[in-house]
Protein backbone atom coordinates (compact mmCIF):
# COMPACT_ATOMS: atom_id res chain seq x y z
CA UNK A 1 0.00 0.00 0.00
CA UNK A 2 1.28 3.47 -0.80
CA UNK A 3 2.26 5.75 2.06
CA UNK A 4 -0.48 8.42 1.59
CA UNK A 5 -3.15 5.70 1.55
CA UNK A 6 -1.70 4.13 4.71
CA UNK A 7 -1.71 7.51 6.43
CA UNK A 8 -5.24 8.32 5.22
CA UNK A 9 -6.51 5.03 6.65
CA UNK A 10 -4.22 4.69 9.65
CA UNK A 11 -4.45 8.18 11.15
CA UNK A 12 -8.27 8.24 11.58
CA UNK A 13 -8.24 4.63 12.80
CA UNK A 14 -5.58 5.51 15.37
CA UNK A 15 -7.54 8.61 16.46
CA UNK A 16 -10.74 6.57 16.91
CA UNK A 17 -8.80 3.91 18.82
CA UNK A 18 -7.37 6.58 21.14
CA UNK A 19 -10.87 8.00 21.77
CA UNK A 20 -12.26 4.51 22.47
CA UNK A 21 -9.45 3.83 24.96
CA UNK A 22 -10.05 7.17 26.70
CA UNK A 23 -13.81 6.59 27.01
CA UNK A 24 -13.26 2.98 28.10
CA UNK A 25 -11.00 4.11 30.93
CA UNK A 26 -13.34 6.96 31.78
CA UNK A 27 -16.41 4.67 31.86
CA UNK A 28 -15.28 3.10 35.14
CA UNK A 29 -15.22 6.41 37.02
CA UNK A 30 -17.67 8.70 35.17
CA UNK A 31 -20.36 7.51 32.81
CA UNK A 32 -21.02 9.43 29.61
CA UNK A 33 -23.86 9.85 27.16
CA UNK A 34 -24.36 11.44 23.78
CA UNK A 35 -27.90 12.02 22.46
CA UNK A 36 -29.20 13.27 19.16
CA UNK A 37 -32.87 14.26 19.19
CA UNK A 38 -35.10 14.73 16.20
CA UNK A 39 -38.85 15.21 16.08
CA UNK A 40 -39.72 11.51 16.30
CA UNK A 41 -36.36 9.78 16.51
CA UNK A 42 -33.46 9.67 18.89
CA UNK A 43 -29.95 8.29 18.69
CA UNK A 44 -28.24 7.66 22.01
CA UNK A 45 -24.83 6.33 23.07
CA UNK A 46 -24.25 5.57 26.75
CA UNK A 47 -20.99 4.52 28.37
CA UNK A 48 -20.65 3.06 31.86
CA UNK A 49 -18.68 0.32 33.65
CA UNK A 50 -16.68 -0.74 30.59
CA UNK A 51 -19.78 -1.13 28.40
CA UNK A 52 -21.17 0.88 25.53
CA UNK A 53 -24.87 0.95 24.61
CA UNK A 54 -26.13 2.30 21.30
CA UNK A 55 -29.87 2.98 21.12
CA UNK A 56 -31.89 4.22 18.18
CA UNK A 57 -35.57 4.70 17.48
CA UNK A 58 -38.56 6.50 18.90
CA UNK A 59 -37.94 6.84 22.62
CA UNK A 60 -40.69 8.32 24.76
CA UNK A 61 -39.89 10.99 27.32
CA UNK A 62 -42.99 11.63 29.41
CA UNK A 63 -41.71 14.57 31.44
CA UNK A 64 -41.05 17.09 28.65
CA UNK A 65 -40.40 17.29 24.92
CA UNK A 66 -36.70 17.20 24.21
CA UNK A 67 -34.93 19.96 22.30
CA UNK A 68 -33.79 19.04 18.81
CA UNK A 69 -30.08 18.51 18.23
CA UNK A 70 -27.15 17.15 20.20
CA UNK A 71 -26.60 16.92 23.93
CA UNK A 72 -23.93 15.10 25.89
CA UNK A 73 -22.15 14.73 29.21
CA UNK A 74 -18.61 15.57 28.08
CA UNK A 75 -16.74 18.42 26.40
CA UNK A 76 -17.83 20.45 24.37
CA UNK A 77 -21.27 20.00 25.96
CA UNK A 78 -22.22 21.62 29.23
CA UNK A 79 -22.63 19.02 31.96
CA UNK A 80 -25.94 19.12 33.81
CA UNK A 81 -24.54 17.02 36.65
CA UNK A 82 -21.08 15.93 37.71
CA UNK A 83 -21.85 12.24 37.80
CA UNK A 84 -23.71 10.06 35.30
CA UNK A 85 -24.14 6.36 35.89
CA UNK A 86 -26.34 3.92 34.02
CA UNK A 87 -26.62 0.22 34.78
CA UNK A 88 -25.78 -1.38 31.42
CA UNK A 89 -24.94 -4.91 32.64
CA UNK A 90 -28.58 -5.86 33.25
CA UNK A 91 -29.76 -8.23 30.54
CA UNK A 92 -26.30 -8.81 29.04
CA UNK A 93 -24.26 -11.96 28.66
CA UNK A 94 -20.53 -11.31 29.10
CA UNK A 95 -21.28 -7.66 28.33
CA UNK A 96 -23.15 -8.35 25.08
CA UNK A 97 -26.83 -7.57 24.84
CA UNK A 98 -29.63 -6.65 22.46
CA UNK A 99 -33.00 -5.17 23.37
CA UNK A 100 -36.01 -4.25 21.29
CA UNK A 101 -39.14 -2.56 22.57
CA UNK A 102 -42.18 -1.67 20.52
CA UNK A 103 -45.23 -0.11 22.13
CA UNK A 104 -47.72 2.60 21.22
CA UNK A 105 -45.46 5.28 22.70
CA UNK A 106 -42.02 4.01 21.75
CA UNK A 107 -40.16 1.76 19.37
CA UNK A 108 -36.42 1.37 19.85
CA UNK A 109 -33.50 -1.02 19.56
CA UNK A 110 -30.43 -1.11 21.80
CA UNK A 111 -27.11 -2.89 21.32
CA UNK A 112 -24.75 -3.26 24.29
CA UNK A 113 -21.16 -4.39 23.92
CA UNK A 114 -17.94 -4.25 25.91
CA UNK A 115 -15.27 -1.73 24.95
CA UNK A 116 -12.68 -4.42 24.33
CA UNK A 117 -14.59 -5.39 21.17
CA UNK A 118 -14.12 -1.88 19.78
CA UNK A 119 -10.45 -1.87 20.80
CA UNK A 120 -9.93 -5.18 18.98
CA UNK A 121 -11.84 -3.89 15.94
CA UNK A 122 -9.74 -0.73 15.60
CA UNK A 123 -6.39 -2.05 16.88
CA UNK A 124 -6.46 -5.25 14.79
CA UNK A 125 -5.86 -3.62 11.40
CA UNK A 126 -3.22 -1.30 12.88
CA UNK A 127 -1.34 -4.22 14.43
CA UNK A 128 -1.64 -6.20 11.19
CA UNK A 129 -0.24 -3.28 9.17
CA UNK A 130 2.60 -2.82 11.68
CA UNK A 131 3.41 -6.53 11.42
CA UNK A 132 3.52 -6.35 7.62
CA UNK A 133 5.75 -3.28 7.79
CA UNK A 134 8.17 -5.04 10.16
CA UNK A 135 8.22 -8.15 7.96
CA UNK A 136 8.91 -6.08 4.85
CA UNK A 137 11.66 -4.15 6.66
CA UNK A 138 13.31 -7.38 7.84
CA UNK A 139 13.11 -8.88 4.35
CA UNK A 140 14.69 -5.77 2.78
CA UNK A 141 17.49 -5.75 5.38
CA UNK A 142 18.25 -9.45 4.81
CA UNK A 143 18.21 -9.12 1.03
CA UNK A 144 20.48 -6.08 1.14
CA UNK A 145 22.96 -7.91 3.40
CA UNK A 146 23.06 -10.90 1.03
CA UNK A 147 23.47 -8.81 -2.13
CA UNK A 148 19.98 -9.55 -3.43
CA UNK A 149 17.43 -7.25 -5.05
CA UNK A 150 15.18 -5.84 -2.32
CA UNK A 151 12.13 -6.06 -4.62
CA UNK A 152 12.36 -9.58 -6.00
CA UNK A 153 15.33 -11.34 -4.37
CA UNK A 154 17.38 -11.66 -7.58
CA UNK A 155 21.11 -12.27 -6.93
CA UNK A 156 22.83 -8.96 -7.81
CA UNK A 157 26.42 -9.95 -6.97
CA UNK A 158 27.25 -10.70 -10.61
CA UNK A 159 25.01 -8.07 -12.19
CA UNK A 160 26.13 -4.62 -13.18
CA UNK A 161 24.47 -2.15 -10.88
CA UNK A 162 20.77 -2.92 -11.51
CA UNK A 163 18.31 -5.73 -11.07
CA UNK A 164 17.56 -7.13 -14.55
CA UNK A 165 13.97 -7.94 -13.52
CA UNK A 166 12.88 -4.80 -11.65
CA UNK A 167 15.57 -2.26 -12.53
CA UNK A 168 16.19 -1.41 -8.89
CA UNK A 169 19.59 -0.21 -7.81
CA UNK A 170 20.90 -1.95 -4.68
CA UNK A 171 21.28 0.31 -1.64
CA UNK A 172 24.74 -0.92 -0.75
CA UNK A 173 26.80 -2.77 -3.34
CA UNK A 174 28.54 -5.80 -1.91
CA UNK A 175 32.00 -6.46 -3.24
CA UNK A 176 31.87 -9.88 -4.90
CA UNK A 177 35.65 -10.32 -4.89
CA UNK A 178 35.88 -10.49 -1.07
Amino acid sequence: MKRPVRIAIGAPTFAILAAVLIFWHRSYSVGDYLNWHRTLDEFQICSSDGLLRITTGKISWFNAPLPRGWEGSFWPFERERDFFRLELRTGTTLGFGYEHRSTVFESWRALTLPYWVLVAFFAGPLLFAAGLWLLKRRTRRRRTARGLCVSCGYDLRESEGRCPEFGTVPAGRINSSG
